[in-house]
């Protein structure tokens, strides 16, 4: 795929807005099919194009930013499952800054706290800011949604932002605009600027754990490549992870994204005993018992992060490798019988 590109789960927000913008099912049929049509490789442009086809559609010109509203962390998979695990609002916020550009190479987006507010502003790398629009008017609105969900909708009881400021045109009556997000709205700006008040950033979140964020920060892998020649297998272990999301890799794809022959590649794990097809499924495995031990993300979600279609598919898998199914596995897990829980080691 060339160009810039877009983690899939972004795709699952458009088809949050269509739910919540009580679309008719023609135009959530022909949207979903358009997702279908993609692939797990989801690019920018694409991904773009059917946020304005789902306008039009919908004849809902801010459907991005009238949806933001009800965005809910898990619609960005394990980065947001461990948002909801952060203590605090900023902590969240901090932790999706960290992440967020391994799953949006389209898009620049910075969080600056050296000031007396609190300043996230997105610039376009790729395209014109009237074709970002619907989704940077989404992401817009959706930090308000995802400080209402972390904090049980207490977010509402300090304030919404300072000030927005838009690198495009409104797409309709600037009233409209104010009604959602509350405060003053530029538009034609040079970027866009998010500003609001620091105290936002010091409210506990609801559901904190820290060990579960602990596990879940863990299955985010550094992108970083390792350069000695005994760490292909690390460097392998680490592209896999990242990219299991967004469709797996073929071998030939693994090897180029290393720089080695897809034969080198073969041979290196040959000599550690293993073979591509063992290590993919090993670190599926792996991957999925650490997120299924946390008891807080969707059989679907952990399905879809570790590279599986359905759940159906993914508790098919899961019974090879285990022998349980997943539901099966946690009763085995909570039981007397477990000493402890040491099925499937988590060495990845």
């Amino acid at each position: 795929m060339n160009g810039p590109s877009i983690s899939a789960s972004a795709f699952r927000a458009l088809a949050h807005s269509l739910q919540f913008s009580k679309a008719s099912p023609d135009a959530i049929k022909e949207i979903s099919q358009s997702a279908k049509d993609m692939g797990k490789h989801v690019s920018a442009y694409d991904f773009y194009s059917a946020w304005h086809k789902a306008i039009k559609l919908t004849n809902k010109p801010i459907l991005g930013l009238e949806s933001g509203n009800c965005f809910h962390p898990g619609n960005l998979g394990v980065i947001g499952w461990a948002m909801l695990n952060c203590r605090t609002t900023g902590d969240a916020l901090r932790l999706f800054f960290r992440y967020q550009q391994m799953g949006d190479s389209s898009l620049k987006a910075t969080l600056d706290e050296s000031g007396d507010d609190v300043v996230i502003t997105i610039v376009n790398i790729h395209y014109d800011c009237e074709f970002t629009r619907p989704w940077v008017e989404a992401l817009t609105s959706g930090y308000i949604g995802v400080f209402h969900q972390l904090t049980n909708n207490k977010y509402i009881a300090i304030s919404n932002y300072k000030s927005v400021s838009f690198g495009h045109k409104p797409a309709c009556p600037i009233e409209n605009y104010k009604r959602i997000l509350n405060c003053p709205i530029y538009f034609e700006q040079k970027e866009t600027r998010i500003v609001l008040n620091k105290q936002a950033l010091a409210l506990k979140v609801l559901m904190a754990d820290d060990h579960a964020l602990s596990a879940l920060v863990d299955k985010i892998p550094d992108t970083g490549l390792k350069t000695g020649e005994s760490d292909t297998l690390d460097n392998l272990k680490k592209y896999l992870s990242v990219s299991m999301v967004n469709g797996l890799p073929s071998l030939d794809e693994a090897a180029c994204y290393l720089n080695i022959s897809p034969s080198t590649l073969k041979r290196k794990l040959a000599n550690e005993g293993s073979s591509f097809r063992d290590l993919v499924q090993s670190l599926r495995m792996n991957l999925s018992i650490r997120l299924l031990r946390l008891g807080t993300i969707p059989l679907t979600e952990i399905a879809y992060e570790i590279g599986f279609s359905s759940s159906t598919a993914f508790s098919r898998a899961f019974k090879e490798w285990t022998g349980m199914s997943p539901s099966g596995y946690l009763k085995y897990c909570h039981s007397d019988e477990a000493t402890p829980c040491n099925l499937g080691k988590t060495d990845f």
